[in-house]
């Protein structure tokens, strides 16, 4: 896995709702130390679990273990920095595939928030009921309204998701929350140090962001620009979910790409 350090250091996914970085991801840059996750700075916890067996557990919902090969799930617990007895807010938790994978994780004393809109309600299903994560919390709330005390997360995630701020699906006319406010929001409920790390699908560099309604794809510099703005700093980006041979035009559900998209990878972090 190749990561590539941010321009600052003070640091660090569901099936769900796969839908729904310019290809010109932002250039890295250049020789900025990367930071180890299993040293997290917004924590004192240093146990870094064994992510390859956690994938391998043969107790893993089937349906999950169908689409690890897309997802790449010990890649991106590793690049988030995921550890024992953590705090996790999984954004738009869909039914819960990153959920699981971060509940098992963080162990028992650790929590997972799982955060979906209402209007993806019918999508989702018992979905998330269903898994029954013993650690797991189920919040139900527009992007916007994290609903998780100040400063009490380690690290908050988002797979496949930033785009649906710029989408209106139906029943939610007024779409599924304030981007600056959603992203304020992720900022208030980390703790100093805490991580935010985004997945999204890729579209053409220059795309506006109204394509997260069109074709479920997003620049990543709408995701930085609005994180940013937040007072989150962009640490480290990383290519293992990319793919140069997607076109980035289609749509994320065409038979043509589905579960091959290009995708960026970044973790931000909340200085103090």
């Amino acid at each position: 896995m190749k990561v590539f350090a941010g321009p600052a250091l003070a640091v660090v996914l569901a099936m769900g709702l796969a839908a729904c970085e310019p290809t010109g991801t932002p250039d890295p840059e250049p020789e900025t130390p990367v930071i180890d996750p299993t040293t997290d700075a917004g924590s004192d916890r240093v146990a870094a679990p064994d992510y390859a067996a956690i994938v391998a557990d043969e107790n893993r919902a089937p349906q999950d273990k169908e689409i690890d090969a897309s997802r790449a799930p010990v890649e991106t617990l590793e690049f988030a920095g995921i550890q024992t007895g953590m705090t996790v807010y999984d954004i738009e938790s869909g039914g819960g595939y990153t959920a699981a994978l971060i509940s098992r994780a963080v162990g028992p004393e650790g929590k997972v928030y799982m955060q979906n809109p209402e209007a993806f309600s019918g999508f989702i299903g018992t979905a998330l009921t269903d898994r029954a994560l013993p650690n797991g919390e189920i919040i139900t709330s527009q992007f916007d309204d994290l609903q998780a005390p100040d400063a009490s997360v380690d690290v908050v995630t988002w797979s496949m998701g930033p785009h649906e701020l710029y989408y209106s699906p139906d029943g939610a006319p007024e779409g599924l929350g304030d981007v600056a406010g959603t992203y304020a929001e992720i900022y208030r409920i980390l703790k100093p140090g805490g991580a935010f790390v985004a997945i999204d699908h890729m579209a053409e560099a220059g795309s506006p962001p109204t394509t997260g309604g069109e074709t479920h794809r997003i620049d990543p510099a709408h995701v930085q620009a609005a994180a940013e703005a937040a007072g989150l700093v962009l640490e480290a980006q990383a290519d293992f979910l990319r793919n140069p041979d997607d076109p980035l035009t289609a749509g994320v559900f065409d038979p043509s790409i589905v579960g091959q998209t290009d995708r960026f990878v970044h973790r931000y972090r909340k200085q103090g």
